[in-house]
């Protein structure tokens, strides 16, 4: 193929992906305006099939591996939001990173409990009140509240 044809190739689909996104400024978040997949933007076109963010990425610092190491690499949403493309919100890091991420930017909604409810359970607990006394205060099992103390599961980065 000829290179010239290449390289027209290559800007015609940038231009098709950055057509697709909502630029605002510089450290705002570029909201995704295509395609979603589990909650995620995804672009096709021209030979791409990836989530937008990850071509975003690409696009800005030209490198993409999949592996580093043994750790299989993601894109990681520095602001939270799924929808954004902006690369200053964007770096590559492991799944652990990555979870740790999600945590750290107060993203509780998926947890039975808020950040709040979470801290008065520890101090109830820890003024010797039982799992059981606990659980029946705010409704819930013993076993969920020890989870809760112990920090458990999601509940361990929670603090």
């Amino acid at each position: 193929m000829n290179q010239q044809i290449y390289l027209d190739r290559i800007k015609k689909r940038e231009d098709k992906f950055w057509a697709l996104v909502d630029i605002k400024d510089a450290d705002d978040c570029w909201l995704w305006k295509g395609s979603i997949s589990g909650g995620y933007g995804h672009f096709s076109g021209n030979g791409v099939n990836m989530p937008a963010h990850r071509y975003s990425y690409k696009l800005k610092y030209k490198s993409l591996s999949n592996h580093i190491g043994y750790k299989r690499m993601v894109v990681r949403h520095l602001c939270g939001n799924k929808l954004c493309v902006n690369p200053k919100h964007l770096l590559i890091g492991s799944q652990s990173n990555n979870t740790l991420d999600y945590y750290s930017i107060d993203n509780y909604k998926h947890l039975t409990f808020s950040k709040e409810e979470i801290q008065s359970i520890r101090r109830f607990r820890a003024s010797g009140k039982t799992y059981r006394e606990i659980g029946k205060m705010c409704g819930h099992h013993e076993g969920t509240i020890r989870r809760v103390v112990l920090g458990i599961g999601s509940y361990r980065f929670i603090q």
